[in-house]
């Protein structure tokens, strides 16, 4: 596909592939600006089920107006191929900033407060992520972090004019294992508060260098996610938040991402580290300057350079 023309976008380069798509970078020779191209292949476009689903995927996206949601341009069918075009989100997504080390609390509190408003926006309009992780999370270059992936999204109300719902077949599991919802490993309807699970488990691991529920096996991880307590976070305050987030039972989270954004707003305010939000474009100029990861015989150590090594990167779902 490299080199090749798709309608009037010519493919520079793979970012990246998984089970709904290859997603590529490529130039718009019309307007002149670099996109995301995600390709379902011919083969998987034959599939009526995942044709469905990258359709959704699209619809979902485009109609999602928020500026920490990736923005979908078009959809559009070339030749044998089915293709969504949206918008290409320059930095690394957030598995790649975890494994370089464990951000400062004062850009994990940005980075959770910038999720929470964009799955505040998407559960407005009736949505549900469901297969919220860190490689569906881009710290932009240049503004705000992404949201994106919606693949598996999920309707709880017909909030989108002429939109499909997508039906998942019961007993299956649909996501990613190690950031589901109690109910969705139990294949229970889900609704906006199975994201609010997910958000929890990204936000432990932002704070704690660590999976909340990690296990040896995909077995014993779902197996801590329906029984198991996670270690305590510092700050108590930081802990309480994610505590309530992981709660086993969704009546006892959350009940809306805006109370979650109040609370972590909140924290952000009576934190001793100083704000850099009002002099810094993006989470990922933060980032540059205050990693910690933990050196011999558990002292903090902080660092810069790892970051300049990170390339571009798209998840494709």
């Amino acid at each position: 596909m490299v080199g090749r023309l798709v309608s009037h976008f010519r493919i520079d380069r793979e970012l990246g592939r998984g089970g709904m798509g290859v997603v590529y970078l490529a130039e718009d020779l019309r307007l002149g600006r670099r996109v995301a191209l995600k390709v379902l292949p011919p083969e998987a476009a034959a599939d009526a089920q995942r044709r469905s689903r990258f359709e959704q995927e699209a619809r979902v996206a485009a109609a999602l107006n928020h500026p920490s949601i990736a923005t979908v341009y078009e959809l559009a069918r070339v030749g044998d191929d089915l293709c969504i075009i949206f918008e290409y989100v320059e930095g690394p997504n957030l598995r790649q900033v975890l494994r370089a080390g464990t951000p400062s609390l004062e850009n994990t509190l940005q980075l959770a407060t910038e999720i929470a408003h964009a799955l505040s926006a998407a559960h407005a309009a009736g949505v549900v992520h469901r297969d919220l992780k860190p490689e569906n999370v881009i710290l932009s270059k240049n503004g705000p972090a992404k949201v994106l992936d919606f693949g598996l999204a999920r309707f709880t109300e017909p909030a989108l004019d002429g939109a499909t719902i997508a039906v998942t077949v019961p007993g299956t599991i649909v996501g990613t294992v190690a950031y589901m919802s109690p109910e969705q490993l139990e294949t229970r309807t889900v609704d906006h508060r199975s994201d609010i699970f997910s958000f929890g488990v990204m936000l432990y691991e932002c704070a704690a260098g660590e999976h909340p529920f990690g296990g040896d096996s995909t077995a014993s991880t779902i197996a801590r996610i329906l029984t198991a307590e996670p270690k305590a976070l510092i700050p108590p305050e930081l802990d309480r938040i994610v505590r309530k987030c992981l709660r086993k039972r969704c009546e006892e989270r959350y009940q809306s991402v805006l109370d979650l954004a109040v609370d972590l707003e909140n924290l952000k305010k009576g934190s001793s580290v100083p704000s850099t939000h009002d002099d810094t474009p993006s989470l990922f100029h933060g980032l540059r300057r205050s990693f910690r990861v933990f050196g011999a015989c558990g002292k903090s150590i902080w660092f810069s350079p790892w970051l300049s090594l990170l390339s571009a990167s798209f998840s494709p779902g």
